[in-house]
């Protein structure tokens, strides 16, 4: 009986050992199982690191280029204000950081530009620097006047006279034209005083009652300018084009006289006054002829000034004279069309050759006098700069 109860307990021990060492290796294979789960997502998100050669090793890596919108931290030798906090950083836009920006992919080439196809000063003079030059026209004119002077005298028998003589053609005039200037540095422009006249006569023959008669018609024109001239801009492609701005002076004056052996009678007119005027010019550059262009100008003024009259008529014993005069406005315009060229071995020069044509109204609007003068012909113009 001893016995019997004897076997039984060691089965029942052996039970028990073998089942705490199944429950052991369930735990074991448990936590090596978690172990498996826990350890393959972080090598997966971890890739190995690449071994790199001796000499992908010696060479440095490229510094971190900046991000458009990320701030970029302020260098240490840049000193910050009085105030502000160290910690400040820098927009990529910021001008600083130009040159840290990668270089562009096509660098643009600079564009030469010969200066002798520029125009910079009054007639196209290629000379930059602060000068003084001088610009002077010889030319030829031939000048038409539109004469309607009348008044009427009266002598001292009581005989009233309408003088209203007749005008003679005028002779061509040489008109000289002078200017001295100088140009400011740069785009600038620049400042101008300049003169330009001439004097012209002409005589015909008219009769006076059926009596052959002389007549003789003297005209003398000047006038003066005082200028800013601005610098020149381009509009267009191959052209130039500049301002000028300013005040100006003139003076017109005629005569015209008709007298035989038994009368004489003449009449005179003179015009004095001042006021603005503006020019505008352009040239037109010529590639294929460095230095050679073609230029064209215009130029409007309007004075404020007194017109004069005087008639007077002489017939044997007796004489008469009367006067008359007014204030008023004198328009004119001026056109000049040619050819310049500036010599590659002497850029401060300029030589133009053109036409000019010219028209001043109201020289002699007086009561019922009427009169107008203009003049067309061609000029020779040369510029020297110093």
């Amino acid at each position: 009986m001893n016995v019997i109860i004897s076997g039984e307990n060691q089965s029942y021990s052996g039970i028990l050992v073998r089942d705490k060492s199944k429950n052991l290796l369930n735990q074991i294979a448990m936590v090596l199982i978690s172990a498996v789960f826990c350890v393959t997502p972080a090598f997966s998100q971890q890739p190995m690191p690449l071994q790199l050669s001796p000499l992908q090793q010696a060479v440095p890596p490229p510094p971190p280029q900046p991000l458009l919108g990320a701030p970029i931290p302020a260098p240490n030798s840049v000193p910050s204000a009085p105030g502000a906090p160290s910690d400040l950083v820098r927009s990529p836009l910021d001008p600083m950081n130009v040159d840290s920006l990668p270089p562009t992919l096509f660098p643009q080439t600079p564009v030469l530009v010969d200066n002798l196809t520029r125009d910079k000063s009054i007639y196209g003079s290629v000379k930059d620097d602060p000068a003084i030059f001088i610009n002077v026209d010889f030319g030829g004119v031939l000048p038409k006047l539109t004469n309607q002077l009348q008044s009427t005298v009266t002598y001292q028998n009581g005989r009233v006279v309408n003088v209203n003589l007749p005008s003679a053609p005028l002779d061509w005039a040489f008109q000289p034209h002078l200017e001295l200037g100088y140009r400011l540095a740069g785009e600038q422009g620049g400042f101008a005083v300049s003169w330009r006249g001439f004097s012209s006569s002409g005589s015909s023959s008219e009769p006076i009652n059926k009596i052959p008669a002389t007549v003789n018609t003297e005209v003398s024109f000047n006038i003066g300018d005082i200028d800013y001239i601005a610098p020149m801009f381009q509009p267009f492609n191959k052209f130039d084009v500049f301002f000028r701005i300013g005040a100006r002076i003139g003076g017109i004056y005629f005569t015209t006289t008709q007298e035989n052996n038994f009368e004489n009678f003449s009449e005179t007119n003179y015009m004095f006054g001042g006021g603005p005027h503006f020019a505008i010019e352009t040239h037109k550059r010529f590639e294929k002829i460095p230095g050679f262009s073609h230029f064209a100008s215009v130029d409007g003024t309007v004075l404020i000034g007194q017109t004069s009259q005087n008639f007077s008529a002489t017939q044997g014993p007796f004489s008469a004279t009367s006067s008359q005069f007014v204030i008023q406005s004198i328009p004119a315009v001026t056109f000049q069309t040619g050819f310049s060229y500036t010599p590659i071995r002497a850029s401060n020069t300029k030589f133009s050759v053109g036409y000019q044509l010219e028209q001043w109204w109201n020289i002699a609007n007086v009561n019922e006098s009427k009169g107008q003068l203009g003049d067309n012909g061609f000029f020779l113009r040369s510029q020297v700069d110093f």
